[in-house]
């Protein structure tokens, strides 16, 4: 994670996670921006700090974004998305693919 150009936390260890969660406490969500080639996301806030994830398995959800209505939208690392409402079992859901465009030339 990165705060204003700088590097300031990973979760390499716990001490680097509190930093980077700190850091994030209170700040805005502006963005999220999904590449779906390596399925990495990058989350950018409103006082300059920007988390990038990527997969750690295939299978799993690699993050989860509640929103203040109760749905929410998670992301696998497959390249698959669910959104719909928080108290149902993933299970219930139907995992969807993200279209991807290729660029031209």
């Amino acid at each position: 994670m990165s705060s204003n150009g700088v590097d300031i936390g990973d979760s390499t260890t716990s001490r680097r996670i509190d930093r980077a969660a700190r850091e994030l406490n209170g700040q805005k969500l502006l963005d999220v921006i999904i590449n779906p080639r390596g399925a990495r996301t990058r989350f950018v806030f409103d006082l300059g700090a920007e988390l990038e994830t990527w997969p750690f398995d295939r299978t799993r959800e690699q993050w989860l974004l509640y929103e203040p209505g109760g749905y929410v939208l998670s992301w696998r690392a497959d390249r698959k998305y669910q959104y719909g409402p928080g108290n149902r079992a993933p299970n219930q859901l139907k995992w969807r693919s993200l279209a991807v465009q290729e660029s031209a030339g």
